[in-house]
């Protein structure tokens, strides 16, 4: 079953029928898939966690495309927040009551709400939204926008592929006059990858893998049934705020956020960065600098360079 609906996922244009059959289908789904969602989110709120200690005055999780609730779990688990009050909506009314039995299972006390039809809430809430935007209609599309617009915190997670990745951007855009940037980018400028010229690059990284993960029999035979190498977690992401919810406004060095995975080649490393000035790549020389070199080499989750170091005037261009 775990096959078929990932088939689904990969298939979608953006008219995906309610898949959650029964509550079967959505615990299977939770033990597997919904494991590496949470790996993504796990990363991005560990990057993001000295950011959301300074948000305050928000009271409610709004957690849109819940599924069986696996951002608000990880949020609550790793926000470092008292339990606030809930509101899940999804589609699908079988979805939200088990992810409303999740959390308030490792949460207990936590005040959960379920809404079909969801309406903008009247006190300050974090918007989490998660693998939504290859399942979107236009319509949904631009209620959720509107939804990001009003919230004082959005959080949002998707898969690392060139679509939802670049209309994730195009939603920063949006946001970014009235939400100031947590993150992943080092600027608050349009993205530079939407820019002309642009059109086969896209802001993604590559979210880390339990250990354990690898050592494991289970996540072994996941792997060979459903084709999925486990060593890739792809991941696209998003961060804002609106300022009056966050004590102090961050401000970015000169700094070049590499995008993807750079190629490695004998003696030097093609690589791509974001940067306050656009989009840049180069082929960065092992000679230059031993330590830059292998940090290209084995990326971390985020990896954030000294755009002056990175950047040499005869191998990178913007």
């Amino acid at each position: 079953m775990i096959q078929k609906m990932r088939q689904g996922f990969l298939d979608t244009d953006g008219h995906l029928p309610d898949y959650w059959h029964d509550e079967r289908w959505l615990s299977a789904y939770d033990q597997t898939l919904a494991q590496r969602i949470r790996w993504k989110w796990q990363a991005v709120l560990q990057v993001l966690a000295e950011s959301l200690a300074g948000v305050h005055g928000i009271s409610r999780i709004v957690d849109w495309g819940c599924g069986t609730g696996m951002a608000t779990r990880c949020f609550l688990e790793l926000g470092g927040r008292p339990a606030p009050q809930v509101t899940l909506h999804d589609r699908s009314p079988g979805a939200m009551r088990f992810a409303a039995q999740q959390i308030q299972r490792e949460f207990p006390g936590t005040r959960v709400e379920l809404m079909k039809k969801l309406q903008v809430p009247v006190e300050p809430f974090v918007l989490l939204a998660s693998h939504v935007l290859s399942e979107l209609d236009d319509h949904s599309y631009g209620e959720l926008k509107k939804l990001a617009a009003a919230a004082a915190l959005v959080i949002w997670v998707e898969p690392g592929r060139t679509l939802e990745s670049r209309r994730l951007s195009a939603v920063r855009d949006e946001l970014r006059t009235v939400h100031h940037i947590l993150g992943p980018c080092r600027h608050d400028l349009p993205c530079g990858a939407l820019k002309d010229g642009r059109e086969k690059d896209w802001c993604h990284f590559f979210a880390p893998v339990p250990r354990e993960v690898h050592q494991s029999a289970f996540w072994r035979e996941f792997s060979t049934r459903m084709k999925i190498d486990l060593r890739s977690l792809p991941v696209a992401w998003l961060a804002t705020v609106r300022p009056q919810y966050r004590a102090g406004i961050q401000e970015f060095s000169d700094e070049a956020l590499i995008l993807g995975r750079p190629r490695a080649f004998k003696g030097y490393c093609r690589w791509l960065a974001c940067t306050k000035e656009g989009l840049c790549s180069g082929d960065f020389q092992k000679k230059h600098d031993r330590t830059i070199d292998e940090a290209l080499r084995e990326p971390e989750f985020m990896t954030i360079l000294p755009r002056t170091q990175l950047i040499r005037k005869d191998d990178a261009s913007l």
